[in-house]
C-alpha cells in the first residue's frame, strides 16, 4: 500500500517564458493548494494480473517523490495541470511499454485520473501513438465523465472506453480532454502531480490553445520535471512469455447481463477472475470444463473486465453488467 504523507505550505520553481503566452514571467510562484484522497488501491499495485496492469508513473511509486503528490496552482495562471487562464486544452501523460516489462499487442481497456474539480460539466479521456517524441495520431477517445463525481470519489475520475484501444506503439500518450468543460466555464479541473521529483523522467506534456503539444520539461515551457496523475489500465503481456488465450478456448454470454454468465470452457484447470473499472478484483471462480454459470448479480451496474486464465493462457473481455 502506498501512503502520501503531508506537504504544507508553498514551493517556488524558476519558470522559462511560455510560448504559448509570451507575457508569462520567467519566475513565480507555484502554491501548493492540496492533497489527494488517494487510497492504496488507486495508485501502484491497484491491480496486477498476467495481462491487465494499472500504469503508475515512475514518481508517483517512488516512496522519494511521493510527499510532494498534490494539486498545484500558479500566481498567475491558475491551475497548471488543469483549467487555466492559459487556455490550455488537455494534460497528459506519456507512457512506454517497455517501462513495465509490457509487450506488444496492448490495448488500454480505461483510464483514472487523479484530480479535483469545481462546478458542473464533463470530460473525456484520450489516447495518442507517439510521433517521433511527441503526441501523434489519436486512437480513441472515452465515454464522458461528470465532474460532479470526482471529489465524492476519492479525488478519482474515472473513462471508460466502449471498446479497447489498440495500441499502435510501445510508447503512447493519455491525455484528458477538457476543451468542452473550459469552453463551458462552468467548472474546473486540477490534476495531481508531483513537483520536482529530479529521480524520475518527466512524463507530463500539455497542449496549448493554439492545438501545440508542449512538454512540461521542455525550457521554454515550465522547465518543470513532473509526472501527471493520469494512469491507464492496460491489458498487454508481460515480457516472461505468458501467451494470449485463443478466444475460442473459452467463451461467454450474454454480454451485457442482467446478472447470471455463462461461460463454455473447452479445458480443464481455468478460472475466471473480475475487476472493476479502477483495477479491483471483485469476484474470483474455478472452472470446470464445459458449461458455467457465474452469478454476478451483487455487483452494481457498470463496466468490469473478466480475465479468464486456462493452462496458464489468459483472455480479458469486458462485459457490461445492466440489471
Amino acid at each position: 500500500m502506498k501512503k502520501i504523507y503531508s506537504l504544507i505550505g508553498t514551493l517556488s520553481i524558476a519558470f522559462a517564458v511560455n510560448a504559448q503566452n509570451a507575457a508569462r514571467p520567467t519566475n513565480t510562484t507555484l502554491q501548493f493548494v492540496g492533497k489527494p484522497q488517494i487510497t492504496g488501491s488507486q495508485l501502484a499495485n491497484a491491480v496486477t494480473t498476467t495481462t491487465n496492469v494499472l500504469l503508475v508513473p515512475a514518481s508517483f511509486d517512488d516512496a522519494a517523490c511521493q510527499s510532494e503528490i498534490g494539486f498545484y496552482t500558479s500566481g498567475t495562471y491558475g491551475n497548471t495541470a488543469g483549467t487555466n487562464t492559459a487556455g490550455d486544452n488537455y494534460m497528459a501523460q506519456k507512457y512506454s511499454l517497455t517501462t513495465y516489462s509490457l509487450n506488444m499487442p496492448a490495448t488500454v481497456l480505461g483510464v483514472q485520473a487523479i484530480m479535483e474539480a469545481t462546478g458542473t460539466g464533463t470530460i473525456s479521456a484520450e489516447i495518442y501513438s507517439d510521433n517521433a517524441g511527441t503526441p501523434g495520431t489519436l486512437l480513441g477517445t472515452s465515454g464522458a465523465c461528470d465532474i460532479s463525481t470526482i471529489n465524492t470519489n476519492s479525488n478519482t475520475a474515472v473513462f471508460i472506453f466502449s471498446t479497447p484501444v489498440a495500441l499502435t506503439g510501445t510508447d503512447f500518450y493519455v491525455a484528458i480532454n477538457f476543451v468542452d468543460l473550459a469552453a463551458a466555464g462552468t467548472g474546473t479541473i486540477n490534476i495531481a502531480q508531483t513537483n520536482t521529483c529530479t529521480t524520475n523522467t518527466s512524463g507530463a506534456w500539455e497542449q496549448f490553445n493554439d492545438n501545440s503539444w508542449n512538454a512540461y520539461a521542455d525550457p521554454n515551457n515550465w522547465d518543470w520535471t513532473t509526472d501527471l496523475g493520469i494512469f491507464p489500465y492496460v491489458s498487454a503481456d508481460f515480457s516472461t512469455g505468458i501467451k494470449s488465450l485463443s478466444a475460442s478456448v473459452i467463451s461467454l454470454y450474454p454480454n451485457p447481463t442482467t446478472g447470471v454468465l455463462n461461460v463454455n470452457a473447452t479445458e480443464a484447470n481455468s478460472s475466471l477472475e473480475v475487476y472493476n473499472i479502477i483495477g479491483s478484483k471483485v469476484f474470483s471462480s474455478a472452472l470446470v470444463k464445459g458449461n458455467n454459470s457465474i452469478d454476478l448479480s451483487g455487483l452494481s451496474n457498470g463496466s468490469y473486465f473478466v480475465k479468464m486464465n486456462s493452462n496458464n493462457q489468459v483472455i480479458t473481455k469486458k462485459v457490461v453488467i445492466s440489471k
